[in-house]
Formats: C-alpha cells, structure tokens, sequence
C-alpha cells in the first residue's frame, strides 16, 4: 500500500480551492473538500458515481476514489481497483494525469500477479465481466467486479478480492438468487452465481469450457460453496446463451434445504 496520506490531503485542496466552471468539475470539488475535512464516507458517495459514469467518467474522481481504494479511507482498501482508476484517470488530459500514470505503474511493479489483476481491471473489454451491483435487503449490497466483490452490511463494508477468469475469458451475467429455507434452521439465503467461459486451446482457442461458481453471502461475508465445469465445446467462439439462469437451477428441496441441479447441454 502506498504512503498517501499527505499528499491525499494536499492534491484535494489543490482541486477544491481551483476555479472550476464546469459542473462536473465543481461536484469532484465537492468530494475533496469532504476530503480536506476528513469526511471520507461523503467524499466516497461524491466521487464513486461520477468515476464510473460510462459516458463521461470524470477524470479527477477517479484520481482522488483511487487514492482513497488504495488507502482505505471511506472505502474498503483495494489496491487493483485503485489501479484500474489510476489508469482511467492517466487516459484525458488532466492536472494529475502524470501522477495518476506513476502511482498506477507502482502498484503493478509491486508483483507479477498485481500487474495481472491491474489489467484485468482497467481493460477495456466487453467481454469481461461487468460490474453490478445487488440489494439484498436494507442496509445490505453486495457490489460484484472484475477483481472481488465488496458486501455492505449495517453500516461496514467487506472486500474479497479475487479473479474468476483473466483478459481470454468471455463472462456470462452474474446472478442473484435468495431462497427461503427451513433447515438447517429457518432463513433466507443469498446466492451469487458466476458463469465463464475459459479458452482451452490458446491462441487459436479451439474449444471452450464454461465454468459455474456458486457463493454465499452472509452478514458481511463472501462464502463460497462450489465451483464446477459445466461444459466443454469444440469452436472457435464460445457459444450463446440466452438464459443465464437455465444452466443451474438453485431452489429448496422437500428438506428445506438448498440443492442444485446443473443443466448439461
């Protein structure tokens, strides 16, 4: 983890006490005076939306969210998100456009498995996964990306970091699914499905195998259950499916617990 702490402080009074005419601009001012003040959760809840805008990320949010990733302040701490902010913040011209290029190659220095999880995060491809996000009841989420998943709960944030496929990988839409059951003891239990589709045969990837994993989420925790090969296909392009939720089918059995049957097609 990077010694940001000074700088963090500085850098955002830098942008809060800048002439600023645009809009978008004068709100990223608003989240580095919660910044400068020590407001960390306001700042986050500032910065998030306008970093991840598809259409037109704002450049010095993803700058100082990233900053914020790395150090752990008002958001769970997550170096590989910082990064990939790092990088899209390095991408428009910007007053940190230069800095947000040196702290991104510092945090992929750090090892080869750090540059593996950077990139996944920042590249650029639809066929990755796509982050998304699940309300799972009040004051409870649970925010899914390419390098982890992030679960609120009661006002404390959890992040378990970890790579379901890498830049060859094609992923499916990531499910959710509670159910209600009656043993072991009476509840309602919260289920995060991921599908992937994983080369065989690299370079001319030949053939595909598409992968299920089956996690948990309870209180704060991400928990996994299970993880099983579907199936494999022979062809250049892995196949299409138009209904995620055909490939397994998770439901309650006559014992009231959870069970799940995969679809072999």
């Amino acid at each position: 983890m990077l010694s940001l702490r000074p700088a963090l402080v500085c850098l955002a009074a830098a942008v809060w006490f800048a002439p600023c005419a645009a809009t978008a601009q004068t709100s990223a001012s608003d989240g580095a005076r919660a910044l400068v003040l020590g407001d960390y959760q306001t700042a986050a809840r500032i910065f998030r939306p306008l970093a991840e805008d598809t259409q037109k990320p704002d450049a010095l949010a993803q700058f100082f969210l990233a900053l914020m990733y790395d150090s752990g302040q008002g958001v769970p701490a997550d170096q590989f998100q910082a990064c990939a902010l790092f990088v899209s913040a390095a991408q428009s011209a910007n007053p940190l456009m230069r800095q947000s290029l040196v702290l991104a190659h510092a945090i992929e220095n750090q090892s080869p498995m750090a540059a593996q999880l950077c990139s996944l995060a920042a590249a650029d491809d639809d066929r990755l996964l796509h982050p998304v996000s699940f309300t799972l009841g009040s004051d409870h989420t649970v925010r899914v990306d390419r390098t982890g998943v992030t679960v609120s709960y009661q006002g404390t944030e959890k992040r378990t970091t970890m790579m379901m496929g890498d830049q060859d990988s094609v992923f499916l839409p990531v499910l959710h699914t509670n159910l209600t059951v009656t043993r072991p003891v009476p509840a309602r239990c919260d289920f995060i499905q991921y599908f992937v589709w994983r080369p065989g045969n690299i370079p001319d990837r030949a053939s595909w195998t598409l992968g299920w994993a089956l996690f948990e989420v309870v209180g704060a925790d991400f928990l996994p259950v299970i993880a099983e090969d579907i199936l494999t296909v022979s062809a250049v392009e892995p196949a299409a499916v138009s209904d995620v939720s055909s490939l397994v089918q998770l439901r309650v059995n006559r014992d009231g617990e959870v069970e799940w049957v995969i679809s072999r097609r």
